[in-house]
C-alpha cells in the first residue's frame, strides 16, 4: 500500500506539519500540543494524601503523585525504633523476624557494644585476665607463664617434684620438693621475666615465715640469656 503525505495545521499552535495517510488523522504537531487539549483533574496521592494535577490514563486514574511515593507505598516492612538512641527507622520483614539490624546506624551499634559487651557479658570473656591492662597485661601474663615453665624444666632435671602455683597470684610461683639428694628438701621460687622485683616485694618474700630447711629463691629470666639470675632470699 502506497502511503500519501499530507500537510495540515495543528489545532493548538496552528503550526503546519506533514503526516502520512497510514497514520492517524493529523490534528496535532507534537505530543505536547496533544497534552494541552486533554482535561487536567485533581487527584489525591494514596501515600502522602497530597493533591496533585494529572491527566486520566484511559479508564485508570493516577494513584501516586510521584515515583518516590509509588516506591514507598509498595515496599514491605514497618518502622521500628533503634535499641540505642530510640530513632525510628524502616526495616524489612525478614530483618524484623530475625532481629537483625536492631540499630539505625553503625555508630549506634558500636556504642551499644561498648556498654553491653563489656567484661563478663562479652562472649570472649576469659575470667578477667586482661581486666585492667588490656592486651598488654594478657601478654605479660603469658610471658610470665613461659618463664615459670622454663624454670620448672630446670628444677625437675635436678630431681625435684615441682608444683606450679603462679595462677593463684600468691607469693610463690613454684613449690619444689624432693626426699633425698644434695640441697634443701623444699624450695620456694618466685619467677620474673625481664624485670626486677620491687624492693617492697623482696622484703615481703624475705619476711615470709617458712618451715625449717626451706630455701626461698628469686629467679629472673632476661632476653637472650640461656640461664636465669638466681638470688637466695
Amino acid at each position: 500500500m502506497v502511503s500519501m503525505v499530507y500537510v495540515a495545521a495543528c489545532r493548538v499552535c496552528r503550526t503546519k506539519f506533514k503526516y502520512e495517510s497510514t497514520q492517524r488523522s493529523g490534528k496535532y504537531c507534537s505530543w505536547a500540543c496533544y497534552q494541552r487539549t486533554r482535561p487536567v483533574h485533581q487527584w489525591t496521592c494514596k501515600h502522602c494524601f497530597r493533591k496533585f494535577p494529572a491527566h486520566r490514563h484511559g479508564d485508570r486514574s493516577p494513584s501516586y503523585c510521584s515515583e518516590r511515593c509509588q516506591n514507598l507505598a509498595k515496599r514491605m516492612g514497618r518502622e521500628v525504633s533503634c535499641d540505642e538512641c530510640g530513632k525510628w527507622h524502616w526495616r524489612k520483614p525478614y530483618s524484623i523476624k530475625n532481629r537483625w539490624k536492631k540499630f539505625c546506624s553503625k555508630k549506634c551499634h558500636v556504642r551499644s557494644q561498648v556498654t553491653t559487651q563489656k567484661g563478663s557479658r562479652n562472649h570472649n570473656w576469659k575470667g578477667g585476665i586482661s581486666r585492667k591492662g588490656g592486651a598488654t597485661l594478657a601478654r605479660a601474663y603469658m610471658k610470665g607463664k613461659r618463664g615459670e615453665h622454663k624454670a620448672r624444666v630446670v628444677i625437675e632435671a635436678d630431681g625435684y617434684y615441682v608444683t606450679r602455683s603462679g595462677a593463684s597470684k600468691g607469693l610463690w610461683d613454684l613449690v619444689c620438693y624432693r626426699r633425698s639428694g644434695d640441697g634443701p628438701p623444699w624450695r620456694l621460687i618466685q619467677v620474673k621475666n625481664d624485670i626486677d622485683a620491687r624492693p617492697a616485694e623482696i622484703e615481703r618474700l624475705k619476711a615470709e615465715v617458712v618451715p625449717e630447711g626451706t630455701r626461698k629463691e628469686l629467679w629472673r629470666w632476661y632476653s637472650r640469656k640461656r640461664q636465669p639470675a638466681i638470688t637466695f632470699l
